[in-house]
């Protein structure tokens, strides 16, 4: 008798962690299913050249990270980047006639260049040539949409930005 209660025990537990596995492998083949979706939509962004990168967080050269509320973003189109970043840091020149620290401004006169990365991703720069501050912003964006910019400046010690990239079509 206890044999027998033994072996419907075993049972009972093989049948549970068969259901446990086969219940993990499921979800996971729907998290590879949505990652690759999720890669083949940064994947056409990138190469529209059709994007907003929202800024999460910032992360000045002196300081610790600090956690932005929405709204600070760079947009970028086949022929425009409008930038609407915040600034933190040392300003080694003032701009004269702004009463604005940030690092706000459109160009429409850019290059934009994109590399794929090794090990996933992509690395962007732009270099905007009529904005008399702003010298290059590098761009990496990762497969799953998360990004990190940093912007290195004439007059302005580098900063950087953490975030991710969303098409322009659901701003």
């Amino acid at each position: 008798m206890k044999a027998q209660t033994y072996l419907i025990k075993i049972v009972s537990f093989m049948f549970v962690a068969a259901i446990c596995l086969m219940q993990h492998a499921a979800a996971q083949d729907s998290k590879k299913a949505k990652d690759s979706a999720k890669a083949a939509s940064v994947t056409t962004m990138l190469n529209e050249q059709s994007f907003v990168f929202k800024v999460q967080s910032v992360s000045p050269m002196k300081g610790g990270t600090r956690q932005l509320s929405p709204g600070y973003t760079l947009s970028i189109t086949k022929d425009t980047v409008v930038s609407e970043l915040p600034y933190f840091g040392r300003m080694y020149q003032a701009t004269i006639g702004s009463s604005e620290g940030g690092l706000k401004f459109i160009s429409t006169d850019f290059s934009y260049t994109s590399t794929p990365r090794k090990k996933g991703g992509w690395e962007i720069v732009i270099k905007p040539k009529e904005n008399s501050s702003v010298q290059e912003m590098y761009l990496t964006v990762f497969e799953n949409g998360n990004a990190s910019l940093n912007v290195n400046c004439k007059d302005r010690q580098p900063i950087s930005y953490n975030g991710e990239i969303e098409s322009k079509k659901s701003k």
